[in-house]
C-alpha cells in the first residue's frame, strides 16, 4: 500500500499543474471569444460603411449610365420610401455574405461539421438551419464544393466571396 505521505506529497504538485492547465484552458477560450467579438465588430463596421460610404444609381439606370450619388437621409430623418439603401442587390450580397462569414466561422468553432453519411437533403436542411443567409444557388455551390467535410475551409470560401463583393464596390467609393 501506498503511504498517506506519498499520497501528499503527490498532490501538490499534481494540483499545482492541473490549476496551470486550467488556467491555460480558460486563457485560450478568453482569446477565442475575443477573436470572435473583433470578428462580429469588423463584420457590422464593414456593413455600416458600405452602407453609408457606398454610392447609389438614384436613377436606377435610366438615361445612358448610372447616376452615382450618396442616398443616405439626413441626420435625424427617417430614410424617405424609396431611399433604402438595402435596395441595391451589390450591398444586399455584401451583408449576406458578411453575415453568412459570421455564421460559418461560428460553425467551426462549435465543430458542427457534416458528417460523411448524411445525403445530400440533410446537408442542405442542416445549412438551411444553421442560418448561413446565402441563396438556393449559392448553398448548392457550398454543398456542391463539400465546404461541410474537414477538408475545405468553409470561412475561406465565403471571404473569397467577400472580397469579389467588396471588388465589386470599391468604383462606388469616393472618400476625400
Amino acid at each position: 500500500p501506498v503511504s498517506p505521505i506519498a499520497w501528499q506529497m503527490l498532490i501538490l504538485p499534481l494540483g499545482f499543474l492541473l490549476g496551470l492547465r486550467s488556467n491555460q484552458a480558460y486563457e485560450r477560450w478568453s482569446n477565442g471569444v475575443e477573436s470572435y467579438s473583433q470578428c462580429i465588430s469588423a463584420a457590422s463596421e464593414l456593413c455600416r460603411q458600405a452602407s453609408s460610404y457606398v454610392k447609389m444609381d438614384v436613377e436606377g439606370g435610366s438615361g445612358e449610365g448610372p447616376n452615382w450619388q450618396y442616398r443616405n437621409a439626413p441626420s435625424g430623418v427617417w430614410p424617405e420610401s424609396g431611399q433604402n439603401d438595402y435596395e441595391d442587390p451589390d450591398k444586399e450580397r455584401l451583408f449576406r455574405h458578411s453575415l453568412a462569414f459570421l455564421a460559418m466561422v461560428r460553425q467551426d468553432i462549435r465543430k458542427r461539421r457534416i458528417v460523411d453519411n448524411e445525403d445530400r437533403e440533410a446537408v442542405i436542411r442542416r445549412a438551411t438551419e444553421d442560418r448561413l443567409h446565402v441563396t438556393e444557388q449559392e448553398l448548392q455551390h457550398l454543398v456542391d464544393t463539400g465546404v461541410y467535410s474537414p477538408e475545405v475551409n468553409g470561412p475561406l470560401v465565403i471571404a473569397r466571396w467577400l472580397s469579389h463583393d467588396v471588388a465589386a464596390l470599391a468604383h462606388r467609393i469616393s472618400l476625400p
